[in-house]
């Protein structure tokens, strides 16, 4: 499994679930006996992507140069400063393999707090824009047939009524102004969620 897909010439941290898989990986690596060096190496041999290659092959080289993970992490330049100086501690304490294992459980945890969080805001939005749709479809559509009978009748409709079944007309006539509107909104919208 490829978990990373980031290049190192144009590095960006890593996601939580990145992190997290990473950590994972060489946790296991770790505790299955091997070096630091050498679980790097195992990486490197199962990287399935040029970007993956690229990131391990620093760490490597790195870790070759000083023998510190710590430093293999920084010079691959998309962790985080808190993993880099947690396995700093782990490395200094002997505990590196526990640390890799709480880290990798704490950006877990993490990700799944950023997942949780969009999709609590992502189902009132869903329920909001339901409702924008409702409301004109009321203006446009059915306020009409009501002015219509009410004119059968003798009468008109008056006030905010009237002020509501204007605007449904207002709506109607420049629909593809509103329309066209609303599509730069929403491609706003998705587009302003996909960046940092």
């Amino acid at each position: 499994e490829a978990i990373m897909a980031k290049s190192t010439q144009n590095p960006r941290p890593f996601s939580d679930q990145e992190i997290s898989a990473f950590c994972g990986q060489l946790t296991l690596i770790l505790q299955s006996g091997l070096s630091s060096i050498e679980g790097i190496s195992v990486m490197l041999e199962d990287a399935q992507s040029e970007e993956e290659k690229q990131i391990l092959t620093a760490m490597q080289e790195k870790l070759t140069e000083t023998g510190s993970l710590a430093d293999a992490f920084e010079a691959a330049g998309i962790f985080p400063s808190y993993l880099l100086h947690m396995v700093q501690i782990g490395e200094e304490s002997g505990t590196l393999d526990t640390v890799m294992d709480a880290l990798s459980t704490h950006y877990a945890r993490e990700d799944a707090i950023h997942q949780s969080i969009k999709s609590s805001v992502t189902y009132p939005l869903f329920m909001a824009a339901m409702m924008v749709v409702i409301i004109l479809v009321l203006l446009v559509k059915v306020l009409p047939i009501f002015n219509q009978v009410f004119v059968q009748l003798g009468s008109e409709m008056t006030g905010f009524s009237r002020t509501l079944m204007n605007l449904g007309n207002l709506l109607h006539t420049n629909a593809l102004v509103f329309v066209m509107i609303l599509l730069v909104l929403v491609a706003f919208l998705f587009f302003g969620l996909r960046t940092q």
